[in-house]
This record gives structure tokens, C-alpha cells and sequence, in this order.
């Protein structure tokens, strides 16, 4: 069993959360936001007379608002719907509260470089001592499961 240290002089001790356990969150995460998408920004797509696969203002607001849920649930919460469901949960590696600039980092341009290569970033969890993926590498995080 791995464990990871909080940080925050506690002594709490956490245990990493494997690849599986992260690809079902981010599975469950994929149909909640594909679902919102179906209900938001298709049937806006379809009133502006704007074809599903021609690129337009409504494709910029669907990703600020897809960025927007995974940035502001793993701020606040430390999870999204995904993570609450499988009970995962994101923490940066020096303890305490995760912080804006790294989770911006972590989840927009961070998981942007660790699906630029055939997700290779994503697949470093799975063989990551520490359970990382690029994206916790780069915005200094870990993900440990909560129950």
C-alpha cells in the first residue's frame, strides 16, 4: 500500500489513488459534462443554425465552461463529480488548500500536455510509484483516495 504524506506537519498519511480508479472519474466526469453539452450548447448550436462540427463562438464558451467545472470543483472541493462519485480527491504535494494557479495549471494546461502524446500523461499514473500522471507532475498535486 502506497502513502503519501499531506505536508502540513499532521503526520495524516493518504493512499494514492491508482490509474483505474482515476479513469472512471474521468469517465463519470465525461457524461455529466457530454450531458450539459446535449442540453446547453448543442440545442444553442442548433437555434444559431450553427453545425455540430463548424467551429464557432459556441465552441469557445463550451470549453471556458468545461474548463470552468474541472478549475473551480477541484479548487473548492478538491474533487469533481467524477472523483466525488469513485471518492478521490486532488491535494497539492506541499499540504494545505490547492490554489488557484495550480489547478489552472493542472487542469488546462496540464492535461492538454499529458494528452498531447498519445495520453502518455495519462498513462504515467499507472506505472507512477506515486500514482502522478504528468498533469499532478507539473502542478505539483497528488490524487488520494478519501474513503
Amino acid at each position: 500500500m502506497e502513502h503519501v504524506h499531506s505536508g502540513s506537519g499532521t503526520g495524516a498519511e493518504y493512499q494514492y489513488a491508482g490509474f483505474w480508479l482515476r479513469f472512471l472519474a474521468a469517465a463519470i466526469d465525461g457524461i455529466v459534462l457530454w450531458a450539459a453539452s446535449a442540453l446547453t450548447f448543442d440545442l444553442i448550436r442548433k437555434a444559431q443554425g450553427i453545425g455540430r462540427w463548424d467551429f464557432s463562438w459556441v465552441d469557445i464558451v463550451e470549453f471556458i465552461a468545461e474548463a470552468a467545472y474541472f478549475v473551480i470543483l477541484t479548487v473548492v472541493y478538491g474533487q469533481t463529480l467524477g472523483k466525488m462519485v469513485v471518492g478521490i480527491r486532488v491535494i497539492p504535494q506541499e499540504g494545505g488548500a490547492n490554489r488557484w494557479g495550480a489547478i489552472i495549471l493542472r487542469e488546462v494546461i496540464g492535461k492538454f500536455v499529458s494528452a498531447i502524446i498519445l495520453l502518455i500523461g495519462y498513462l504515467m499514473a499507472a506505472f507512477d510509484s506515486k500514482k502522478r500522471a504528468m498533469h499532478d507532475r507539473i502542478a505539483g498535486t497528488y490524487v488520494i483516495k478519501v474513503r
